[in-house]
């Protein structure tokens, strides 16, 4: 896992800045950069256009390592590319996407992301746009990584207290009545989320009922004469006039 670092400046596009972030390494994790600037020029590009090459420089005198390791340049630009456009087509769940590629959140995806703003120079609609997804991508990130380390150092907290003994029947009490209030909770969500799918289906049951009675409405019925007969039949020119 990753620790996102934010650093004081941030990387300004038409006035909307686009923070940049460090990310600092951690025991475990292999695909960890260094902290510093950023140092890297890349050439202009749109998400449309094909790329032929990318210009990578040295940080610090050492190479840099990232979850794209092993890849060359053209594929680490289509993975960029790739999950650039995933964010764009469902920009409200960023949250999810994060947890499911995390490690493809990577420094160069957010200078990557930042070049692809800086290209769309005669749009800018469309550069803003791209710096203000990078900012919630960023934000995205943090928030993930935050707490992953909250539960982290809660179970390390507990494997504390148990090698000291000091793990109590009060302690284990509260995890339980906690993990209870967390099922009901979901059960609630999974019972309204039932409860709107019957919805939907009723809703689309009573439009199939309107139609049918729409369709009789302009059907001729059998002449009836009497009293209790309350029947009425038109056209649609007819109803027009």
């Amino acid at each position: 896992m990753m620790s996102l670092k934010m650093l004081g400046s941030g990387l300004s596009v038409n006035g909307v800045r686009l923070r940049q972030s460090s990310l600092a390494a951690v025991i475990g994790d292999t695909t960890a950069v260094p902290d510093g600037a950023v140092n890297e020029q890349m050439s202009a590009t749109k998400l449309s256009d094909s790329v032929s090459s990318q210009e990578t420089d040295t940080e610090n005198g050492e190479d840099r390592e990232d979850a794209s390791e092993g890849l060359d340049e053209n594929k680490m630009l289509r993975r960029h590319n790739e999950l650039l456009e995933v964010i764009r087509r469902s920009p409200s769940v960023v949250g999810d996407i994060v947890a499911r590629r995390r490690k493809d959140f990577t420094k160069e995806f957010f200078v990557h992301l930042h070049t692809v703003a800086e290209s769309y120079y005669d749009d800018s609609a469309e550069q803003n746009a791209v710096a203000k997804l990078g900012n919630t991508c960023l934000a995205a990130v943090q928030a993930y990584d935050t707490a992953t380390e909250s539960i982290e150092a809660l179970n390390a907290k507990i494997d504390d207290l148990a090698q000291k003994n000091q793990l109590d029947s009060a302690l284990v009490l509260m995890i339980t009545k906690a993990c209870l209030q967390l099922r009901y909770v979901i059960y609630h969500l999974y019972t309204t989320a039932r409860g709107n799918l019957n919805q939907n289906s009723e809703i689309s049951t009573h439009s199939e009922e309107r139609m049918s009675a729409l369709k009789d409405a302009f059907t001729p019925g059998e002449e009836l004469e009497g009293k209790d007969v309350d029947c009425l039949y038109t056209t649609p020119e007819q109803l027009y006039n």
